[in-house]
């Protein structure tokens, strides 16, 4: 007995020393042939409670090289935001910004550049569709230091069908939204497309990704706690990231407006390594149209 709390002792002692102890004491322990049957069941408790007090370190410590914000982009004015008609007659995954989609786009960059400062190493986080692939694209000219572009599908835009041809027929248009309103925008689900439920699975899916990224010990170990994610997307997987991340409720949802082209919604790591709302960026010009028709 007394040579197991002396061998407790030691573990706890190496506990409390430096970090790199934890990484000393895992390599030694995990080269031990543990029998369960040779040694005492006091002994085998304090290497299980070893293991899990390095474990949690290990996670704590993680945690703290996670980026420091996460700042998730509307994509700019595309050319259907102007003209809707051509959901119907091009695949939405192709339509492209205007030039003042371009302008947006590269002014909202500008704009991240005076809010993360020039000396972060960014990693973005792109839908496949054009627009939002043209919208990174002018964002990354205000920065030099791009850690790594990731093309994420699970975050593309709700599909609304594979060409929305409802959009020629007013009649009909009008239909589909009057059913939405009464089924619900997180329910329902248009022909041969999603439910923004389905696009809330994918967007859970995808958060689980995004984590894993942060919490890489080699990407972490390498950049430091020195980064940025930058996540551009759509509207609508805007407001479903926030409803997932801070577990909110459908009604939550519901009531949450649809970002302006290029907002930005700045996420920022607490003391513990968890995200809290901090606040939004609009383009002056949108904002002040937004204010004027409140």
């Amino acid at each position: 007995m007394e040579k197991i709390l002396n061998i407790k002792n030691q573990i706890f002692s190496l506990l409390n020393q430096k970090k790199v102890f934890y990484w000393v004491t895992l390599i030694i322990c995990s080269s031990l042939y543990i029998n369960r049957r040779k040694i005492g069941s006091q002994l085998y408790y304090y290497l299980g409670y070893l293991f899990y007090k390095i474990e949690t370190a290990t996670y704590k410590y993680k945690k703290t090289l996670r980026p420091d914000k996460i700042i998730i982009v509307r994509h700019g004015e595309s050319q259907a935001n102007i003209n809707d008609i051509l959901y119907a007659e091009q695949p939405d995954s192709q339509i492209e910004l205007t030039q003042n989609g371009f302008d947006q786009s590269l002014k909202i960059g500008q704009l991240l550049k005076q809010e993360i400062g020039e000396n972060k190493n960014l990693v973005f986080f792109v839908s496949p569709y054009q627009r939002a692939q043209q919208t990174a694209q002018q964002i990354m000219k205000s920065f030099n230091k791009i850690e790594k572009i990731i093309i994420e599908p699970r975050i593309r835009e709700q599909e609304w069908g594979n060409l929305q041809k409802f959009q020629l027929d007013k009649k009909e248009q009008t239909q589909v939204f009057i059913e939405r309103q009464l089924v619900g925008r997180f329910y329902y689900r248009f022909k041969q497309g999603e439910s923004a439920s389905d696009v809330y699975d994918r967007v859970s899916l995808f958060l689980e990704s995004l984590f894993r990224e942060m919490d890489s010990y080699s990407q972490a170990s390498k950049f430091g706690k020195n980064r940025v994610f930058v996540i551009v997307t759509h509207g609508m997987v805007m407001r479903l990231l926030l409803m997932r991340y801070f577990k909110q409720g459908i009604s939550d949802f519901e009531q949450m407006e649809n970002p302006l082209n290029c907002e930005c919604w700045i996420l920022k790591k607490d003391e513990k390594g968890l995200y809290k709302f901090d606040k939004k960026i609009q383009l002056e010009q949108e904002q002040n149209i937004n204010e004027s028709s409140q």
